[in-house]
């Protein structure tokens, strides 16, 4: 099968890493998996680097022409099964270029809160059932979107030598915790109500004191510097370090003893398939689709979005209970593999590339002759 996927980004976030995984699960299962895109991206660099055709279309806003019929050109030159945009732009120029080359589009939606073009592919996938909730509210028919849960690949790590590796990187002593934070510096993330909780927990007498905060991501934004600003101002300057963006985050994971989630939005939580992907307890806010990957008392700890002393109390539970944390590690683990594979993933993808390809074919005139 040759499929195109087409997502405008110049950037890395969760829609792009879940692009570039598909991709290379989907050629690893000997398809032909194609990228259109911006050539000057995270994305494109990578695929390149993974011999994954790339295909340049600068999509510049929603009414590029020359964008909209290149790609329609090359998914009739290249005779493409089926076109699969990701996010809004990449769902509108997807179901542009069908129509010009006569292929299928899908499109995935990553997002509760951008729902805009996607009326014209076949198929809508949403990331979790809170997407598909969110797509329903706007209008999109119910028959038209498929769930497909968002996956990560298997860590190909050995978790323990590469936790002692990174630990010592980190200059973390033995009996220091180390809690993690993996996101994009933006508000929605909620990078100031972990700290927030965090100060409150260093003047807390009762709550145990031997933990530190990394912040994985870049940080070069203005939150991103509000928040080093806010650091400070708490008085946790010496407790928090700012990684910046992290290519390798499964090599950081494993130095992590509790990874932390406090979004005010969240149409997945794929930091948290991740941390569970390599034994780690997680503590998120009650958003979006959490629920459907944190298992509550678990897996680990869900508390209200924003509210800065449930969240408190979650870190200052798994800080003292080792127990606890390996318990819920574990059982993350074997929850991720239960639910949240590639492999599953590709699975569920193929199944409805052949849906879409089979229905499109039976509708053609030749089918009907």
């Amino acid at each position: 099968m040759r499929v195109i996927h087409v997502l405008h980004s110049h950037g890395v976030g969760g829609a792009e890493r879940h692009a570039f995984w598909l991709l290379t699960a989907l050629r690893d299962a000997g398809h032909e998996a194609i990228y259109a895109g911006p050539q000057d991206s995270w994305l494109a660099e990578h695929l390149s680097l993974e011999k994954i055709p790339v295909f340049h279309v600068p999509m510049h806003g929603f009414f590029d022409i020359f964008s909209m019929f290149k790609l329609g050109l090359l998914a009739r030159y290249l005779r493409a099964d089926l076109i699969h945009g990701h996010l809004t732009r990449g769902a509108h120029y997807a179901a542009i270029a069908a129509r010009l080359s006569g292929c299928p589009a899908v499109a995935t939606a990553h997002a509760t809160n951008a729902a805009k073009h996607f009326g014209g592919v076949s198929k809508i996938i949403a990331v979790s059932s809170a997407v598909a909730e969110f797509l329903k509210d706007q209008a999109y028919p119910s028959d038209r979107i498929i769930t497909i849960l968002n996956a990560v690949p298997m860590p190909m790590i050995e978790k323990d030598s590469a936790r002692k590796a990174m630990r010592k990187q980190l200059a973390l002593h033995e009996n220091e915790i180390a809690i993690g934070m993996v996101a994009r510096f933006v508000a929605d993330k909620g990078h100031d109500v972990l700290l927030n909780a965090l100060s409150q927990l260093s003047i807390d007498p009762r709550a145990p004191q031997n933990w530190r905060l990394f912040f994985a991501g870049s940080y070069s934004t203005d939150w991103g510097r509000r928040m080093q600003a806010l650091s400070i101002s708490l008085g946790l300057k010496g407790r928090v370090t700012f990684l910046g963006e992290i290519e390798d985050v499964q090599g950081l994971l494993p130095a992590m003893d509790i990874l932390v989630a406090p979004s005010r939005r969240e149409s997945f939580g794929l930091a948290l398939v991740e941390g569970m992907a390599v034994g780690i307890p997680v503590i998120s806010a009650r958003v979006g689709g959490v629920p459907e990957v944190v298992e509550d008392g678990i897996t680990g700890l869900l508390t209200p979005a924003e509210d800065v002393i449930a969240l408190k109390l979650a870190i200052q539970q798994l800080l003292g209970d080792d127990a606890l944390r390996q318990s819920m590690g574990q059982a993350g683990y074997l929850r991720f593999k239960a639910h949240f594979s590639l492999n599953r993933l590709c699975r569920d993808i193929l199944a409805l590339y052949d849906d879409v390809i089979t229905e499109k074919r039976k509708g053609s005139p030749e089918e009907k002759e």
